[in-house]
């Protein structure tokens, strides 16, 4: 059976037939990251989890949004597709007027020792998983998804910001509950320093023998160099890099897997530079392509000054230039 991602970030309409009856879907093949909806998981404290409130379409009432979108999962699993969700509870879009700080102040959230917000996930915030009626709340959403929706599996954005506790229990209880053959996996990282202890954050290691996977950025990285940078890879003109390849394809069995099915082998994914992109910047050709840079909301390059707005400069691009 073939897989597919619900992405949270994004959207492709699923109007579209194709799409949302889940023909021709079989040409896809194994492993699609599909940005189909748009459900805007950042908010989901937000909206108090209400399931589908916000996804892909606004002119549907809400009561046919979660009808087209059990039919569209239904419909994939009629053709061999399963059906994995990008999820993020790590943080949430705010947190002034969200109903966390408003049933309980300062229990969901961490904070530092001056009673600040901690940003572990560069978006200002960070859920405080480890505590017990967090932890129930995250594992009761995702049991929901999973007997309402029919999901089938889920990748965690930023999981080292999730508790390696947490993460277990779910996964067990969605395996003894409602699936045992559901799929979980995420990101073995944070983004921007935690105050949750790096022994409970669930990073590279953490996953070995608790049934979930993580993605394998120590193989990304010895295929093509760093993900936003000009360092290089074996694919972008390294040497030296055979043996760390071996040991990606072997699953990193001699790294930080159990199994080799713990290891989400990947090169790139809907961050950082494009693999296109971050073979020109590794060649030292994003000048002669005409790169421009984005800082503070403003252009600069060699002909930032043609373009007077982001959306103009994007629309006159020609990425393909050899």
């Amino acid at each position: 059976m073939a897989m597919m991602t619900v992405y949270h970030g994004g959207y492709q309409s699923v109007e579209k037939p194709e799409i949302r009856k889940g023909r021709n879907t079989k040409d896809f093949g194994t492993g699609i990251y599909c940005t189909i909806i748009k459900e805007q998981a950042q908010r989901w404290a937000r909206r108090y989890d209400t399931k589908v409130i916000s996804i892909y379409n606004v002119r549907l009432n809400a009561g046919l949004k979660i009808k087209e979108f059990k039919e569209m999962v239904e419909s994939l699993h009629k053709n061999g597709i399963r059906v994995v969700m990008d999820v993020v509870y790590n943080h949430t879009f705010s947190i002034g007027g969200a109903p966390f700080d408003d049933v309980v102040p300062g229990y969901y959230y961490r904070v530092n020792d001056s009673g600040k917000y901690t940003n572990g996930s560069g978006c200002g915030n960070e859920v405080a998983s480890e505590r017990p009626m967090v932890r129930k709340y995250i594992k009761d959403s995702v049991k929901y998804w999973a007997q309402e929706y029919k999901i089938d599996g889920y990748r965690f954005d930023l999981a080292g910001l999730i508790d390696t506790t947490t993460i277990i229990e779910l996964t067990n209880e969605l395996r003894a509950e409602i699936d045992p053959n559901i799929i979980i996996y995420g990101e073995p990282w944070q983004a921007g320093g935690s105050s949750l202890s790096a022994s409970m954050q669930t990073l590279k290691g953490s996953q070995a023998g608790n049934g979930f996977g993580v993605f394998n950025d120590n193989f990304r990285n010895t295929i093509k160099g760093g993900s936003d940078d000009a360092t290089t890879g074996y694919a972008t003109g390294a040497s030296g890099k055979e043996a760390d390849i071996v040991k990606g394809v072997m699953g990193s069995i001699d790294d930080f897997t159990q199994n080799a099915s713990e290891s989400i082998n990947y090169v790139t994914a809907h961050d950082n530079l494009n693999l296109w992109d971050k073979i020109v910047v590794a060649a030292g050709l994003n000048d002669a392509a005409g790169f421009l840079t984005l800082q503070d909301g403003k252009l600069s390059g060699d002909s930032a000054d043609k373009y007077s707005s982001v959306d103009e400069a994007v629309a006159n691009s020609n990425p393909f230039t050899w």
